[in-house]
């Protein structure tokens, strides 16, 4: 029932004509759904669906359109002057201090002729009919309430909501909870005109790329939840709010947050500790898929690309590395898809391609050449085990007088042309000690 906000870059410029119109009367910008409403909405349940969340759907237009809230609409619109005045009290700030913005009736009426509801108001109200005036078409009109006839704003839509379908726990963005917010007007309006207790308040945080700022669909800085859980395993999704308080800000980033909390949700599994409970709930929502406990992620990552996405070959390539030659947990082609879509969407420094031998270097630095020529001696007698190959590369940093960061990057231009990627440890034991000493020759 919101109206279109804008013209946003995905639309065409023509659909500047629904800017202010509800998102059911919108045609669907893709041509596969009955409006736009209808096209977003199957996006978000099919994002649930990947989540195995089942809700039920009620449809604020249908909800509307049938009748279902007429009582309740016009229980507030014949309550008018009290509703005006709670909202000066609470979202003006209180002490009867004027809102910036103040509406006698607080409903949208919406233009049966355009469908606006942005620039339509009340002239009169008898009974379930107003009398409108559209300023689109010029003319005055007619709308029924027990036909729709538009919305309440946003801050009596919600108690009527309460009222009408017996709300008792209410989770929202914590910027509603705030003094002044819709949750406090809302509590008071349940109260006051529709004699009911408000329900018990949820407030949650938001979450913010780590990069900085808030996701926020109105500017298009988001990821939608069908579009990462199409990358993201389920039972990471689950975890990563699981195991947080509500009300926390969680810091969001598509490529690393993956690797990290799989990281934690293994380790949580391996040895227990204040995150037992949260991995144990996910487990009984989603399941936790073996393969996520029984290797690192970012080291599957490697693996599935060096085999190709194929199931056996990956458990054979595991196999190499001395921590897993015993490995007999099978990697499903299930878990490689989430892999390489991820790879595709988010992982892009992450994503290999083996240097062939003999391939120009992009970026090599001479400084570190005598780095890597002595790293080159100590790695032809060392055992060939990631820890250790890890551990040899700080060690021939320190002792060269060099970063250890910089002499990292340098390994990763000579072997997969880029400066970041898996841990050197498990890349190089994976890909064995003569195809490295011939890299880096």
């Amino acid at each position: 029932m919101d109206p279109l906000r804008k013209v946003y870059p995905f639309l065409p410029p023509d659909y500047s004509r629904w800017v202010g119109c509800p998102l059911y009367r919108i045609p669907d910008p893709y041509g596969c759904h009955d409006s736009y409403a209808g096209h977003f909405l199957q996006e978000l349940l099919d994002g649930f669906a990947a989540l195995e969340i089942a809700p039920e759907v009620i449809r604020s237009s249908e909800m509307y359109n049938s009748g279902k809230f007429s009582d309740l609409v016009e229980k507030a619109l014949v309550a008018r002057e009290e509703v005006e005045g709670v909202l000066d009290e609470i979202a003006g700030g209180g002490r009867g201090a004027p809102r910036k913005v103040k509406k006698s009736w607080p409903f949208q009426p919406e233009c049966p002729r355009c469908f606006s509801l942005q620039q339509t108001y009340i002239i009169a109200m008898s009974g379930s009919t107003l009398s409108i005036h559209c300023d689109v078409c010029s003319e005055r009109l007619e709308v029924n309430l027990q036909a729709g006839g538009g919305k309440l704003v946003w801050r009596c839509d919600w108690p009527m909501r309460w009222a009408h379908l017996g709300v008792t726990v209410e989770p929202f963005g914590h910027d509603h909870a705030a003094a002044g917010g819709s949750y406090e007007s809302g509590q008071a309006l349940a109260e006051r005109i529709y004699g009911i207790k408000a329900p018990v308040p949820v407030p949650y945080g938001w979450i913010h790329f780590k990069s900085g700022g808030a996701m926020h669909s109105s500017s298009g800085r988001a990821i939608s939840i069908t579009q990462l859980a199409k990358a993201y395993p389920p039972e990471i999704i689950w975890w990563m709010l699981a195991r947080r308080d509500p009300t926390v800000t969680i810091s969001f980033d598509p490529e690393t947050t993956l690797l990290e909390e799989a990281r934690l949700l293994r380790d949580t599994m391996e040895r227990g500790g204040a995150y037992a409970e949260s991995a144990a709930i996910v487990k009984s929502i989603v399941g936790i898929r073996p393969s996520l406990v029984a290797y690192p992620f970012d080291h599957l990552t490697l693996v599935a690309q060096l085999s190709q996405f194929q199931p056996e070959f990956t458990l054979e390539i595991l196999r190499r590395s001395r921590a897993y030659q015993n490995a007999n947990v099978p990697v499903t082609q299930n878990d490689l898809e989430y892999i390489r879509r991820w790879l595709e969407l988010y992982g892009e420094h992450y994503r290999i391609r083996i240097r062939e031998p003999g391939e120009p270097i992009v970026s090599a630095r001479v400084d570190l050449r005598s780095a890597l020529d002595a790293l080159r001696s100590t790695l032809q007698q060392i055992d060939w085990e990631a820890q250790a190959i890890h551990n040899t590369v700080h060690e021939t940093a320190k002792s060269g007088g060099v970063k250890a960061g910089d002499l990292f990057a340098e390994l990763y231009r000579y072997v997969i042309g880029q400066d970041r990627g898996p841990k050197i440890g498990w890349l190089f034991e994976t890909l064995g000690r003569s195809k490295i000493l011939q890299l880096l020759a």
